[in-house]
């Protein structure tokens, strides 16, 4: 009886390693790296979502219209970017009739010496000559 014991041991081991490799798994368990054809899709612009014209895992097209992005925040940059062309406009008209004063007093000083000179030899002149005839 004492040999017949481990006997049974080791058939019944193999008879359970058996049993355990020969059943159906539930699950398949796997590790590794999957590759697909998935795209990523990125707007040209940013914005929010108004509408979505396709749901995930739809197949699309080049060209076909995926969603539609919310117009108010396009508007506020639009108006931000009219405002500060409407400033800048502004500043340089400012710029330019600062400039035309300041060319206007540069040619007034250049003139200036030439005026002095002139008043003064004309009254020089003046000087000089007699208001009456002397006899």
């Amino acid at each position: 009886m004492k040999r017949v014991l481990p006997l049974i041991v080791i058939v019944a081991a193999i008879a359970g390693a058996y049993v355990y490799a020969s059943r159906t798994p539930s699950e398949l368990v796997l590790t590794g790296i999957v590759t697909t054809n998935d795209l990523v899709v990125s707007p040209q612009i940013g914005g929010r979502i108004q509408k979505l014209h396709v749901h995930e895992g739809d197949t699309v097209k080049a060209g076909q219209l995926v969603a539609e992005i919310s117009p108010e925040e396009l508007r506020a940059e639009s108006i931000y970017a009219t405002h500060n062309v409407e400033g800048y406009a502004s500043q340089i008209s400012q710029a330019q009739a600062a400039l035309r004063l300041e060319e206007r007093q540069i040619d007034e000083q250049i003139r200036q010496p030439h005026l002095f000179a002139q008043s003064r030899g004309h009254s020089r002149a003046t000087e000089r000559a007699p208001d009456h005839p002397r006899f």
